[in-house]
């Protein structure tokens, strides 16, 4: 039977065999694999042709909720972990197609009202007559009014207010208390993954909700063990970017995080969103870039071609984006353990050649070398300088250089590191006129000069240390020497007390003289066994030494 419109009527054969393909007889007989294709595919199509699906559908969750958990629910405890995966899918998917059939529900109406101002606008043109303004009459635009009814319309699917028939919302809190159950997701696969998806679908309808759960998809895109459901998550965080972005925005650092997972479909799939989101300019580049960057030396080639497309597009935009997000690249992968210097130098190569503009070699080579003054680790410094010998110096960035040799003139102490700079002024030499090399010739000679001081100071702390470790040497001679005279003293004051006991007769002044004169002789004899002590030389810790220190730190 057909309705009025000359669409399919409610009570057409098609709907009862469409709805019985998804949960009645046609289902039971069905496998897993056979029936999520056929009951989307079902969905879709009562959305399409039905003059009331919302109602339809309900109808379904109903009956599915009914087997499920019975009347009151008291089956809920001992549920069928298959048809709660099945139900579940019903569930989100058939929440997806409605919100798809609000949208365009919304661009139907928007057509005919435009339609009907441009007739009318028409008729008041023939007969000479005219329209009064919007303004003048104070009407909300068209596109204004659809958006509100549209914006309400959506955010009652999931609405769960007292007096409110919502199903969806009704069922809402099911979907959660089932992601939250790891036992019950443990049992089944299959139920695992349609919870997730069921989650984030829901999450993709209302935005409240989105917020209130992001949590819980992010923790199960980064932890869970299946990797199919970590890729769904990530899959799932591209969708949710694209519609709520402000709510997305805060949970990004996860989805780059995901770069590192150990799976490659995950990596390719969290490479794919985000180089989606970024392109389209749905996610602002933060510190993640460095991942991405080191997706250039991924293991697999399919994640390195993707990354290597991911850069050249990024670099074809007009506000140079790859030079502006270059220190934070530079600054990440140094960080990176994982990363050897040799894949370091190959990603920085491939970034480099990039920058192809005069200003960029220029502002760059100004933070690297401003980079060396807080940096303490010599790997580091030399990933610093091999990006400097990388890029095409001009003159203006060889005498900017020279104005900040101070930040960099410990480092220049590393051969590696010199080496570094001589050769990324070898490269300035070659393009330069032969009028303005004087910038490179004044710099090679400071960077030299400053390496033959050090090893000046150097030389001259080595001979230093011999005399001091020869002055250590000869103290215990002259310790000796002072602990004979100390004995020899104390025997000499014995026998004087000895003799001054005997001579008993002696007048007190001549005893007090002849006291003194002995007194007298000891310090003298005393003073003649001491030897004048050894000044040591003063240490002086050159910037060579500081630097094997944290070498070997």
């Amino acid at each position: 039977a057909l309705a009025d419109d000359g669409g399919l009527a409610a009570d057409h054969a098609a709907f009862g065999a469409l709805s019985a393909l998804v949960a009645g007889e046609g289902a039971a007989h069905l496998s897993d694999a056979a029936w999520y294709p056929a009951a989307e595919g079902a969905l879709a199509a009562l959305y399409a042709l039905h003059p009331a699906p919302e109602q339809l559908v309900a109808g379904l969750l109903t009956t599915m909720a009914t087997e499920l958990m019975g009347e009151d629910g008291s089956r809920l405890a001992a549920v069928d972990t298959r048809a709660l995966a099945r139900f579940l899918f019903v569930l989100a998917h058939g929440g997806l197609r409605h919100l798809i059939f609000v949208e365009d529900t919304a661009k139907a109406v928007r057509r005919e009202m435009l339609e009907r101002e441009k007739v009318e606008e028409e008729g008041a043109a023939k007969e000479g007559r005219e329209l009064p303004s919007k303004a003048e009459t104070g009407a909300p635009p068209v596109d204004a009014i659809i958006d509100q009814v549209r914006e309400g319309i959506e955010s009652e699917i999931l609405a769960a207010t007292p007096g409110q028939v919502n199903l969806m919302g009704h069922f809402a809190p099911l979907v959660v208390h089932v992601c939250g159950s790891k036992e019950l997701l443990a049992t089944d696969g299959a139920l695992r993954t349609s919870a997730v998806l069921c989650l984030a679908k829901l999450m993709a309808i209302d935005g409240a909700f989105c917020e209130a759960h992001m949590g819980t998809l992010c923790a199960t895109m980064q932890a869970d063990p299946d990797a199919a459901v970590r890729s769904n998550c990530i899959v799932a965080m591209g969708d949710l970017a694209m519609r709520f972005p402000n709510v997305v925005e805060p949970w990004t650092a996860r989805v780059y995080a995901c770069l590192r997972d150990p799976t490659l479909g995950v990596r390719k799939n969290a490479l794919l969103v985000l180089t989606h989101l970024i392109l389209n300019d749905m996610l602002k580049v933060k510190g993640g870039i460095g991942d991405m960057a080191a997706k250039l030396e991924d293991e697999s080639p399919r994640v390195v071609g993707l990354a290597r497309l991911f850069f050249s597009e990024l670099a074809a935009k007009s506000n140079s984006p790859v030079y502006n997000l270059m220190p934070d690249i530079i600054s990440t992968l140094s960080a990176n353990d994982k990363l050897s210097d040799e894949n370091f130098r190959r990603i920085m190569k491939f970034l480099v050649a990039f920058l192809d503009k005069d200003r960029h070699a220029e502002g760059l080579s100004d933070k690297l070398c401003a980079r060396f003054a807080n940096a303490r680790e010599p790997r580091v410094w030399r990933n610093l300088a091999y990006c400097l010998s990388q890029l095409a110096l001009t003159e203006k960035a060889v005498k900017r250089m020279g104005d900040q040799f101070k930040s960099y003139a410990e480092a220049l102490l590393d051969p590696e590191v010199a080496e570094h700079f001589r050769a990324a002024l070898g490269k300035a030499r070659r393009f330069a006129s032969s009028d303005k090399k004087s910038n490179i010739d004044e710099l090679e000679e400071r960077i030299a000069s400053h390496i033959r001081e050090d090893e000046g100071e150097q030389q001259e702390q080595a001979e230093g240390g011999e005399d001091a470790e020869g002055g250590q040497a000869g103290a215990p001679e002259g310790g000796e020497d002072s602990e004979v005279a100390a004995e020899a003293g104390a025997v000499e004051a014995g026998e004087a007390e000895a003799e001054e006991a005997e001579e008993v007769e002696v007048k007190p002044k001549a005893k007090k003289k002849a006291a003194n004169a002995r007194s007298s002789g000891r310090t003298k004899k005393a003073a003649a066994t001491e030897k004048p002590a050894v000044a040591a030389p003063k240490a002086r810790r050159s910037s060579r030494r500081a630097l094997a220190e944290n070498q070997a730190a």
